[in-house]
């Protein structure tokens, strides 16, 4: 029985390349039925353990360990069906996502139109052979080159969000001038050579997190200066030492005299505890 990915290709079009997310993607996601299904395991042992004797507080313990049983069971079934129900296809003319297990949502990008693609593995993603995927395509990265020298000779910021198989690439405003005329000696820098996204675009951003988009990309300019991950911006990246998206992508991009030098891709890495440039 073909799955429904199949009825997508066009005529002349064959699959190269037919695969899902990584099971421990399903892992994650069922997190919640794994530890309701523990739970009520544990649950099971610790009354054989103490021995709690018959009558009312065994039964309802007993009925709460079935419960947790049951209901780790539906969660981690439900979850298992939508990642079996997932095709990510490489074929000889695109890139297609398929997600969804009545409702359906394809997404798909032609080989032409991708420019570069960042991978991203941990060390225990090489050790069990996962990483995180971040494609760039061609009309976002020249959007964010746009941006970079129209906004010259300040700094650009923008992000690209993520879920599933819909992506939004959010133009921000630079409020840094702002910031630095209000209070100097507590922001000594102006916007040529820093960054911070305007509050109400933070809130636009806040919004699209909370239905379900994940910050897949965040990127900036660097005016009159090269494409690196400074010691700021690994500042402004970081809490207590952790960064607040660990799964993006940062891209910069170097504007020398208005026009766009050079760009290139950082990711977080656990074991270096730093963040790396990684191949575009």
């Amino acid at each position: 029985m073909a799955r429904y990915a199949d009825t997508l290709l066009t005529e002349g079009e064959f699959v190269v390349l037919r695969t899902r997310q990584h099971w421990l993607a399903l892992i994650g996601r069922a997190r919640v039925g794994v530890a309701l299904f523990l739970g009520g395991l544990l649950l099971l042992f610790l009354i054989a353990y103490f021995n709690v004797a018959p009558g009312t507080l065994r039964d309802i313990l007993s009925g709460i360990a079935l419960i947790m049983l049951a209901l780790g069971v539906i969660v981690f079934l439900y979850r298992l069906w939508i990642w079996w129900a997932q095709d990510y296809m490489v074929t000889n003319r695109r890139l297609l996502k398929v997600t969804g297990v009545l409702n359906k949502r394809s997404a798909d990008s032609s080989l032409e139109k991708i420019n570069d693609a960042v991978l991203a593995q941990s060390m225990l993603g090489r050790i069990f052979n996962y990483g995180d995927l971040e494609i760039l395509t061609a009309a976002e990265q020249e959007t964010i080159r746009v941006q970079a020298a129209e906004e010259y000779p300040f700094e650009s910021c923008g992000v690209i969000l993520s879920r599933g198989a819909e992506r939004q690439l959010l133009r921000c405003r630079n409020a840094q001038n702002e910031l630095h005329a209000r209070d100097p000696v507590r922001h000594p820098r102006d916007a040529r050579t820093a960054y911070y996204i305007d509050p109400k675009d933070l809130l636009r951003i806040g919004d699209l997190e909370r239905q379900g988009f994940d910050v897949a990309v965040i990127y900036h300019s660097h005016v009159d200066a090269g494409a690196y991950f400074s010691a700021t911006d690994k500042q402004n990246a970081l809490m207590n030492g952790e960064p607040f998206y660990p799964a993006a992508t940062y891209v910069v991009v170097s504007v020398m005299e208005g026009k766009v030098a050079d760009i290139r891709a950082f990711v977080w890495t656990p074991a270096a505890r730093d963040f790396v440039e990684c191949p575009m």
